[in-house]
């Protein structure tokens, strides 16, 4: 695979814009109502044909976004309207890239698990391997297993070690800050090793990480102090199946659960607002997806392994069903 700089960016993929909300469905029985299809990515046969799009990450300062291709090998850079710049590949250290984090200077770490104790490679700005993580001081990086990351506004970067059931802080520096555990006193089943980890996420001041298996989402303060959990282990109305990534927006927090093929829509208590989404191959639908992004638009970016898709959708505030008409109320389900 070519890799294409930046200073070669070319639109290599054809968007499909439409302009009116997906027909919503009609009755509860059906599932959630749709969110507004804007736009996919990815699907067979397109120009941007992905292969298990695992991870998708807003670079907010160059309004880029990154895509983990990882059956590719490779990371695809959009711009916002989802036109083609440029893409990470043809390195024989970006192998089965399963997340990516953008720093304010540029620097770009992709997580793999291809590559003995060096599960994080880092690259330059165009996309130039640089080094692997160093992980200075701290635990021994050997006995991590490092299964997904994010960023803060202050370049700290958190790493979730799923051997340790823990979050290790590192600075942009590479240099040990400091490490809490996941779980809580009254979370002692989620102590066994069996417990997995979801796409952690830094957002409004707080990290957010999904436990699937549980049906909750932990909240946590920048400095590792535990905040909440919210959601609790269901197939109802604000209840999560298997939620495995999270997302914010001004209003609230979005969780994506994998097995109840929905987006869940809280306030930032944590109280179910509501829900979209559903089993389905429709525009708007999903079907075991796998990773979330909300980006400054109030779009949801979704990415699921049928069709190896990336669907871009609009969402709603959570206050907003007080403006809606008659005819597309039932767009958002209120609790």
């Amino acid at each position: 695979m070519v890799q294409v700089s930046r200073e070669k960016k070319a639109v290599v993929t054809v968007l499909i814009f439409i302009g009116l909300f997906t027909a919503c469905i009609g009755s509860s029985s059906a599932g959630p109502p749709r969110l507004k299809f804007l736009f996919s990515l990815g699907a067979p046969g397109s120009d941007l044909e992905f292969a298990q799009p695992q991870r998708i990450f807003l670079d907010g300062k160059f309004h880029e976004y990154y895509i983990t291709d990882t059956g590719h090998n490779r990371i695809v850079i959009l711009d916002q309207r989802g036109f083609y710049l440029f893409e990470i590949g043809d390195n024989d250290k970006l192998q089965f890239p399963l997340d990516v984090v953008v720093d304010t200077s540029g620097y770009i770490l992709v997580l793999s698990n291809s590559f003995k104790d060096e599960p994080i490679q880092v690259f330059d700005y165009n996309g130039e391997y640089l080094h692997p993580f160093r992980f200075l001081g701290g635990p021994d990086s050997k006995n991590l297993v490092i299964c997904s990351m994010t960023i803060d506004p202050r370049n700290n970067y958190y790493l979730a070690d799923a051997a340790g059931k823990r979050i290790l802080v590192y600075n942009q520096a590479e240099e040990f800050q400091f490490e809490f555990p996941l779980f809580h006193d009254n979370e002692a089943d989620a102590s066994n090793e069996e417990q997995e980890i979801g796409s952690i996420y830094y957002g409004n001041d707080h990290l957010y990480v999904p436990i699937p298996m549980m049906g909750m989402v932990c909240s946590y303060t920048s400095d590792g102090t535990f905040d909440k959990t919210f959601g609790n282990l269901g197939d109802g109305f604000g209840e999560l199946s298997f939620p495995i990534s999270v997302a914010t927006m001004n209003s609230g927090i979005v969780v994506l659960d994998k097995h109840r093929h929905t987006l869940i829509v809280y306030d930032n208590s944590g109280i179910p607002k509501a829900e979209f989404g559903g089993m389905g191959i429709e525009p708007g639908w999903f079907y075991h997806p796998v990773s979330l992004l909300v980006d400054d638009q109030n779009r949801a970016w979704v990415a699921q392994g049928l069709d190896n898709l990336v669907q871009i959708l609009q969402l709603p505030t959570v206050d907003e069903p007080a403006t809606l008409t008659e005819e597309n109320k039932t767009v958002i389900k209120q609790r």
